[in-house]
């Protein structure tokens, strides 16, 4: 029921991803045939999806204290729920982070070894993709925390992107050993002296797609503002390229014809509807986080991330790299 675009969005995303994996959908029941019908798509009556009653959705205007208290209630609470009893593999919302990460630490609890979960998310660069975290579940960190971060980041780049040897680096306003704050320096240390993580030093926010590290490490108030501003610089480059071709000239047009796969390949690069779905490390189970204007192309992807991260065995592994 998350999301700006509510069950209109997530219900059809889940048809589409319905030869891949058994469906449940939780929340109100008529709102998601509505949306099915509006959709043009079966009602998930005729079996493709079962569906889990609720009345009660938490949302971005619910205080911490009440979204514990009666949260368990609600079509997010009773999908953790049944996570935790292995009654389904994976839990995908697009609803409040802070209610998500909040709601999932107290019906699931954390992996032995970790205090915090973290939000945590693949992206593109020049030579190919890099993982980020933490991207918002936790303002501000231990350098313990962030040194747990790093560990579970480099076993998530392993898994889903098949990265062998992760190279791991703190995200820092430069590079040089005394830049940033004393947190910084005393996460390097813990790094650089652990085994398991490759560590070669800080990176600036402006080498982040140079892919000079494939495990990004950060506090979530700096990973939400880099998120958002990396959002933010793609949604503008494909402004840009729609204002330029509409504008183009009849012979420009023709030359575009011509360099229709360049094109495409630029749009396709700064489509982050592919990239859309964060894991939550640290939990005892799969819990992924779609962004809150997803389209239901967008949301798709996020349920195809989560399928990828049962099949891979996500939270086992990464229970093993927490001890």
């Amino acid at each position: 029921m998350g999301g700006d675009g509510g069950p209109a969005v997530t219900t059809s995303a889940a048809y589409a991803v319905r030869d891949h994996a058994t469906v449940s959908l939780f929340g109100d029941r008529r709102a998601i045939q509505q949306a099915a019908v509006a959709a043009g798509i079966p009602s998930p009556d005729a079996g493709w999806a079962s569906v889990v009653h609720s009345d009660l959705a938490v949302s971005a205007d619910d205080g911490l204290r009440r979204i514990l208290r009666q949260g368990a209630a609600s079509s997010l609470g009773l999908a953790l729920q049944q996570l935790r009893n292995d009654q389904v593999d994976a839990v995908i919302s697009a609803g409040d982070t802070a209610a998500v990460m909040s709601l999932s630490r107290h019906l699931l609890g954390t992996l032995n070894g970790v205090a915090r979960p973290a939000i945590a998310r693949e992206f593109l660069g020049k030579q190919g993709p890099f993982w980020m975290a933490d991207l918002g579940a936790n303002v501000s960190c231990t350098a313990d925390q962030l040194h747990a971060f790093g560990r579970q980041l480099v076993v998530a780049a392993r898994m889903l992107s098949g990265i062998d040897a992760p190279r791991c680096a703190l995200l820092n306003i430069g590079v040089e050993q005394g830049k940033g704050p004393e947190l910084l320096r005393r996460t390097a240390q813990l790094l650089d002296a652990d085994a398991e993580t490759d560590f070669i030093g800080y990176v600036e926010p402006s080498e982040l797609f140079e892919n000079r590290a494939d495990v990004v490490i950060c506090e979530g108030f700096v990973g939400n503002i880099a998120l958002k501003s990396i959002e933010g610089t793609a949604s503008m480059a494909r402004h840009m390229v729609r204002r330029e071709i509409a504008q183009s000239s009849l012979l420009q047009r023709m030359v575009l014809g011509m360099l229709r796969p360049v094109v495409e390949g630029i749009r396709h690069g700064l489509d982050t509807d592919r990239y859309n779905g964060a894991q939550l490390l640290g939990l005892p189970g799969v819990v992924v986080k779609s962004h809150g204007s997803a389209t239901s192309r967008a949301f798709e992807f996020a349920l195809r991330r989560a399928i990828e991260c049962v099949d891979q065995a996500l939270p086992e592994r990464l229970a093993a790299a927490a001890r």
